[in-house]
């Protein structure tokens, strides 16, 4: 199954920098995005990357590209899986059972863990199926009754509409616009067509149209919040950040039950507008906190933008609270350590270089040889030598 992460959602996860993720940790963020994010793709795609105990390299976010080269590094499972698998058939050769005996007890607990992330994966999967994914039958099943609906009353517009949102889910946007043009031929006076235009245009990458479409809808049903943020995303995309930043704005105001994803993507506008907003980002996110909770994507976000404008306490504070609820450290130190070093408190950057360092001797030799482990305390080890010598 292949799984399609949209641009607004795969933002949220690029603003998850930092750290490692152990299998508990991958699990639990998942489950934390699922649930606080509402969103199954994203949860999923977490799933996916992490389930061979995915690793996220620290410090990514504060790199020159602003946080976008987040990259995943794999563990490979356990290589003999198949064999553990196919045993369950018949009975295991003297080979095998040579090969389990050397089996460390570490190397098992990797691949369970990867099993037991892949089989959560495909339960999501199951229980909230992804409509990009959905096959020919499942779509068929949707849309057969409405064309049904449409042979015996082909002169309501509603479903047309019905018909018009089952395409966008599958992706045809022609077919898509082609029902709503028929919709608003039917009933000029539908304001919900305007609507239903804009999100298939900028579900098809035309972000003017779809924020015209999106205005003329709005200008109706002015309290319509999705539409509002909708429209917001549009005008991100056509370059006009400050105009999205005031429509999430509204949009969060007009929500009922508030949406994490409207708070990050008004700090991500106004972020763009300029550094002369970005401490209103910041106050924004806050704002987000405050509403929702501490959600780690809170607080990574807000913690690169107050290193932007120089608030170094403030950036440390924030990466307190994420890093308190990881039971590895070496990467939060040695992010530590760089946020000391960018602040210019070189005692301080070394000895959080060292405690890194110290963390990543700590860990056992199969963790530690992984890419993302040497790539870490070649860093480490690199930022120690130029601190050394800047102090000759």
């Amino acid at each position: 199954m292949t799984i399609r992460i949209s641009g607004s959602v795969r933002g949220d996860f690029d603003s998850w920098t930092s750290g490692v993720a152990t299998p508990r940790e991958a699990a639990g963020f998942t489950l934390d995005a699922f649930l606080t994010l509402r969103s199954t793709r994203f949860a999923l795609s977490m799933l996916t990357d992490c389930h061979n105990l995915a690793h996220l390299p620290s410090g990514a976010s504060g790199s020159e590209d602003g946080g976008r080269n987040w990259r995943v590094l794999t563990e490979s499972a356990h290589p003999n899986s198949g064999d553990m698998i196919a045993s369950r058939r018949r009975p295991a050769t003297p080979a095998q059972r040579a090969a389990r005996a050397h089996r460390s007890p570490k190397g098992t607990s990797v691949w369970r863990t990867s099993a037991l992330l892949i089989g959560l994966t495909a339960l999501i999967a199951l229980a909230y199926p992804s409509n990009q994914a959905e096959g020919h039958g499942a779509f068929s099943d949707r849309v057969d009754p409405v064309n049904r609906q449409i042979d015996a009353q082909p002169q309501q517009p509603e479903h047309y509409l019905r018909r018009a949102v089952l395409h966008r889910t599958r992706g045809d946007w022609t077919a898509a616009l082609a029902d709503l043009d028929r919709a608003a031929q039917l009933d000029p006076s539908r304001h919900e067509v305007d609507y239903q235009r804009g999100r298939v245009l900028l579900d098809a990458n035309r972000a003017g149209e779809a924020e015209l479409a999106l205005r003329r809808f709005l200008a109706q049903e002015p309290d319509h919040s999705a539409a509002r943020a909708c429209r917001a995303r549009a005008l991100m995309r056509i370059g006009r950040a400050l105009e999205a930043a005031e429509e999430f704005s509204r949009a969060i105001a007009e929500r009922p039950t508030p949406v994490p994803d409207d708070y990050l993507a008004r700090a991500r506008a106004l972020a763009g507008a300029g550094d002369a907003h970005l401490e209103q980002a910041v106050r924004g996110l806050d704002e987000g906190i405050d509403r929702v909770g501490s959600v780690a994507t809170f607080e990574l976000l807000a913690m690169e933008l107050e290193l932007k404008v120089g608030h170094f306490d403030a950036a440390l504070a924030r990466l307190d609270r994420v890093s308190a609820h990881s039971p590895r450290q070496e990467s939060w130190l040695a992010r530590r350590a760089e946020i000391y070093q960018r602040a210019g408190r070189r005692e301080e950057a070394c000895e959080a270089f060292r405690s890194a360092l110290a963390e990543i001797q700590k860990l056992p030799a199969h963790r530690r040889k992984t890419d993302a482990m040497t790539r870490l305390e070649a860093r480490v080890h690199d930022a120690l030598a130029k601190l050394a010598e800047q102090s000759r």
